[in-house]
């Protein structure tokens, strides 16, 4: 029984990134399983030796600060988790959308971890979608009135518009400053 390396290289071959973070592809499970395989195979066939780059270790020795990849496995429903309610109509409707994976875990339950939640404000804007603001909302309310869920391919683009949304708002790119009196 040998393998199949036609059928792993078309496998691999329709592979589709999520997104990415920190530079690295981000895939589903089953994405980057079959990009594995095909890595794998091309280093066997090709002799090609894996590459160990330079890696840090911890400070006890006992292993390494980080694993060398070139892209990271997470389960898209678990990324996307999503609940949204719609305020206004026509060309002043907006989505307001939660993101927070814990308070929708805790939401069928009704005891939600925080009195108050963030919900993202997104709207239209020219062809794509941006992020309009950030509004906080109650438990009562989140529990009550956020009980739809985006599909994969909206949640995808809603993420993407939070995404550069944070970017431009809050998120400090420069650490490590020091207090100047």
């Amino acid at each position: 029984m040998g393998i199949d390396m036609q059928a792993v290289l078309s496998e691999a071959s329709e592979v589709k990134s999520i997104g990415n973070l920190n530079g690295k592809e981000v895939l589903s499970f089953q994405d980057n399983n079959a990009k594995m395989k095909a890595e794998t195979l091309d280093k066997g066939v090709n002799g090609k030796p894996p590459e160990l780059g330079k890696r840090e270790m911890k400070a006890d020795g006992t292993g390494y600060k980080r694993t060398m990849t070139s892209h990271v496995a997470v389960d898209p429903n678990t990324l996307y988790e999503n609940r949204y309610r719609i305020v206004g109509e026509g060309k002043d409707k907006k989505y307001e959308v939660v993101v927070d994976y814990r308070a929708i875990g805790e939401q069928a339950n009704g005891n939600i971890y925080s009195h108050i939640l963030t919900a993202y404000v997104v709207g239209k804007k020219g062809s794509g979608l941006a992020v309009e603001k950030t509004k906080t909302i109650t438990a009562e309310e989140f529990t009550s009135e956020f009980i739809e869920k985006l599909d994969m391919e909206s949640m995808t683009k809603v993420a993407t518009a939070i995404a550069i949304y944070r970017e431009g708002h809050g998120n400090v790119e420069k650490t490590g400053n020091k207090i100047d009196f």
